[in-house]
């Protein structure tokens, strides 16, 4: 009698346990589903973020240049003729009228 109470109080503990390893196992898929989801939602937001920075950095190299060209001789005559009607000794304009 004494075993079978052994044997019962055994048994009901091996299915504690295997009931306990169950909900463990079940938490533990739920949390990596989560972060598996997060994970791609933060690969995603990088994407984003490294166009955005390629983007950036085209549009600093498109202000350097023009940074560098208004700094030419070239760009202070244009903006010379085109704002202030400026022109060199002897050269000759013609205006086309309507």
């Amino acid at each position: 009698m004494k075993t079978k109470h052994r044997r019962k109080k055994r048994r009901t503990g091996l299915v504690l346990i295997g009931c306990m390893v169950f909900v463990l196992c079940g938490m533990i898929s739920y949390k990596k589903i989560e972060l598996d989801a997060k994970s791609t939602q933060y690969k995603e937001m990088t994407k984003k973020y490294e166009k955005e920075l390629e983007d950036l950095k085209k549009q600093e190299e498109e202000i350097q240049s023009l940074k560098d060209y208004v700094q030419t001789k070239a760009y202070i005559e244009q903006m010379a003729r085109e704002k202030l009607g400026l022109v060199y000794k002897g050269e000759i304009i013609f205006k086309a009228t309507e």
